[in-house]
């Protein structure tokens, strides 16, 4: 049983095409892990970034009311500079929006039911309070839209 020439080589050629499709699958596959597992590593670095020791201080003093909720107040800019920041990155998609709605979904609504009475206070020259820190608030926006309000009461006893 011979093969001809003719046949071998279109053998040859469906194999070559079927080899490459499966390489340029495969390439996909790991590129779309590597995002992923890129967006998980960014997501720690701004859960570093706000889990700082004084910033986690500002938020808290903000939840609790133990400071003035001014525009001036140090606290108070500490806090929306640091979402407008993290705003920025979860806006453009760098990190995984629902992971992070999940964590700081329900913190963001607590700072914003305390922040929402001076988002339109002046924050300089024309511009409101809530345009200087605009990513800001429009992470307490989505939150809003994404996180059930009021929270579930916990399943632990």
């Amino acid at each position: 049983m011979s093969v001809d020439s003719h046949t071998l080589e279109v053998v040859l050629t469906i194999a070559t095409v079927v080899l490459s499709l499966f390489a340029v699958l495969t390439s996909a596959i790991l590129i779309l892990q590597e995002r992923k597992q890129k967006r998980i590593d960014y997501f720690m670095s701004v859960q570093q970034f706000l889990h700082d020791e004084s910033l986690s201080d500002c938020r808290a003093k903000i939840r609790e009311g133990s400071v003035p909720i001014t525009v001036s107040q140090m606290e108070v800019r500490r806090v929306c500079s640091s979402f407008d920041f993290a705003g920025t990155i979860v806006r453009n998609r760098a990190i995984d929006q629902k992971l992070f709605f999940e964590y700081w979904g329900f913190t963001l609504m607590l700072i914003k039911k305390r922040l929402d009475p001076i988002a339109d206070e002046p924050g300089g020259e024309n511009v409101r309070f809530c345009d200087i820190y605009r990513e800001f608030w429009w992470l307490m926006k989505e939150a809003q839209r994404r996180v059930k309000w009021p929270p579930r009461k916990s399943r632990l006893r």
